[in-house]
């Protein structure tokens, strides 16, 4: 499987201190940074694709090398000195890093003995025009289904099912790319993450978003016409559930807008970000979408369906989140 490089991502200096931050007039931006910025916010949830990405992660003890329990940390790939071979690259970065969202998607996969045997590109919705494609590599990859996301759930309920537990093989994933530590990273993050539990509970629950919830710091984020996720600064924190399971989740801060250079560096990075995910798709999946239609097709000119089983549901337009009982109780933490 191939992925194109990323190391040549611009990087941008991170603030450390949000309260030695002050706001800026956004009238100074060019009108073409405005205009970027107007995109993203409609844009914030397109489609991006499997990638490997710096992973920004949670040290859920103390084996990290020289990364506290329950803090912070970057971890990568990067070649050896002198040679091809490639090396994990820790880099900690505490307790409440500051970080700004570019995009959030989902995404399926299943992985045997941490090895890939199917998975799917990240998409935005659950709508009928949000399609899923999933790629089979079992032994040569081939694209097994690509279905608007309501007849991909039938399909993967049906052909992914766990006789044991009952569930789903394919395991649903939450993905916010961001920029951490002078980086674009790429963060798995859980339900619990996603709306907080409430206290006394022992699991997170979509209809109660708790204070600190990335659903919470969406809300708060101001709807002017050129604000979006990454106009203003996130303060990262750790909250540790105790019980069975014993984890420890993401807490977000709402922090100081971004300030006249900030944002202008920011909206390259969205743009630089969105270009070398659609390459990614171009390079991963559409050499196998165009070996299964025999013809060329792009993204935007979605293919008819194609399952190996005949599908009866009709897409369901309304844009609603997967029910509680999809998501697989690893899904509650943020087991990095």
């Amino acid at each position: 499987m191939r992925f194109l490089p990323f190391y040549f991502l611009l990087l941008i200096p991170m603030t450390t201190d949000l309260t030695e931050k002050q706001p800026t007039a956004l009238e100074s931006l060019p009108e073409e940074t405005k205009a970027i910025l107007r995109k993203a916010r409609g844009e914030m949830y397109s489609p991006t694709q499997f990638q490997i990405w710096p992973k920004l992660r949670i040290a859920q003890n103390d084996t990290i090398e020289g990364v506290d329990e329950g803090h912070f940390y970057i971890e990568k790939s990067e070649k050896r000195p002198g040679s091809d071979e490639r090396q994990k690259v820790i880099r900690n970065l505490g307790a409440t890093p500051h970080i700004a969202v570019l995009k959030v998607l989902q995404r399926y996969s299943y992985f045997v003995q941490n090895k890939p045997f199917a998975y799917t590109n990240e998409f935005s919705g659950y709508g009928p025009n949000d399609y899923v494609y999933l790629i089979n590599c079992r032994e040569t990859p081939y694209l097994e289904a690509a279905l608007p996301f309501q007849q991909f759930k039938t399909y993967y309920q049906s052909k992914y099912l766990d006789e044991d537990s009952g569930r789903s093989k394919l395991q649903f994933k939450k993905v916010i790319y961001v920029m951490a530590g002078g980086e674009i990273c790429e963060m798995e993050v859980s339900k619990s993450s996603m709306v907080g539990i409430p206290e006394g509970e022992q699991y997170p629950d979509y209809g109660r978003p708790q204070a600190c919830s990335f659903q919470v710091f969406e809300e708060n984020i101001p709807k002017s016409e050129v604000d979006c996720l990454f106009s203003h600064w996130a303060r990262l924190s750790t909250q540790h559930k105790a019980g069975t399971p014993s984890y420890y989740y993401i807490q977000f801060h709402l922090g100081d807008r971004l300030n006249a250079e900030e944002l202008q560096q920011a909206a390259n990075q969205w743009v630089a970000l969105g270009d070398r995910i659609q390459a990614s798709f171009n390079a991963e999946f559409q050499p196998l979408i165009d070996a299964r239609d025999h013809r060329t097709v792009t993204v935007k000119e979605v293919p008819a369906p194609y399952v190996e089983a005949q599908l009866h549901d009709a897409p369901n337009p309304n844009d609603v989140p997967p029910p509680d009982s999809e998501i697989q109780e690893a899904d509650f933490t943020d087991a990095y």
